[in-house]
Formats: C-alpha cells, structure tokens, sequence
C-alpha cells in the first residue's frame, strides 16, 4: 500500500518509504484501503491500537497472539502462534 495522502519524509527503512503521521481523516482513508492490516508486535505485551484502528475502518486484521492481542481483536481478528525469539527479524 503506498501511502499518497502524507507528504515524504525522504526517509525509507528497507526501501520502504516512511511518510510521517497522518492527520485523523487521512489515516482512516489509508485503513480504508488496505486489504488488511499485518500486525505483528515485537514485545510480550502489546496492547494493539493500530489493529482497533484498522478494525474501526473495516479493514480486517491478521495478527501475531502476543500479549492482549487476542482478547482486543477477539473473534474479528485471525491469528498466527509467535514463533521463536528473533522471528520477526527474518
């Protein structure tokens, strides 16, 4: 999903272009066009505010069960098992 709504910072991280924040009304938009949001947490205890976010556009989440994540996203959410330490670094 390249985000167009956001002006470039001219910064990237793996060749991903970094845009910045976007402004509410924005933000929803870009949700709103996404097939789905991948949300993957890197600590125990993640609380998931991106995914009630995406959630709340309709964009349906695919998450990684790591901390509150099941009980915030619920039965709406579709899950994977964490894998071992270090996982999200592949």
């Amino acid at each position: 999903m390249a985000i167009t709504s956001t002006r470039r910072s001219g910064r990237n991280c793996r060749g991903y272009p970094l845009g910045g924040h976007l402004a509410g009304p924005d933000l929803a938009a870009e949700y709103g066009r996404a097939s789905a949001l991948l949300f993957t947490p890197q600590w125990d205890e993640p609380f998931g505010l991106t995914a009630i976010e995406a959630m709340a556009c309709g964009t349906p989440v695919a998450a990684v069960a790591m901390g509150a994540v099941h009980e915030v996203l619920g039965p709406a959410g579709r899950f994977a098992a964490p894998m071992e330490p270090g996982w999200t670094a592949r």
